[in-house]
């Protein structure tokens, strides 16, 4: 199991197997964007994700920076959708008496 930034424990590694809880920061555009217009924007902020400065100040704060194609992210976000499918009938909540 490879650790989060700064050597952190995933939550499996805490004794909470199967949960995930992560932050995740991305750039979207309306989904009728044109998709050059979204291929120069993802190569920019890739550019800019590359720089080490930039990689450092995310470091800096306990975040990964993780470039991408768009793809690749709507990908990652249908995959995170369907894990946490059917989720909020199978949590214990306390009652609300």
């Amino acid at each position: 199991m490879q650790r989060g930034p700064r050597g952190r424990n995933h939550s499996a590694e805490s004794g909470v197997p199967g949960f995930d809880a992560s932050t995740v920061t991305a750039l979207l555009a309306p989904s009728r964007t044109p998709r050059d217009i979204v291929a120069r924007l993802n190569t920019a902020l890739n550019q800019v994700l590359d720089q080490s400065a930039v990689k450092e100040r995310f470091a800096g704060v306990g975040a990964e920076v993780q470039p991408g194609t768009s793809e690749e992210l709507a990908a990652w976000i249908k995959e995170d959708l369907q894990m946490g499918k059917g989720s909020e009938t199978s949590m214990l909540l306390p009652s609300r008496s």
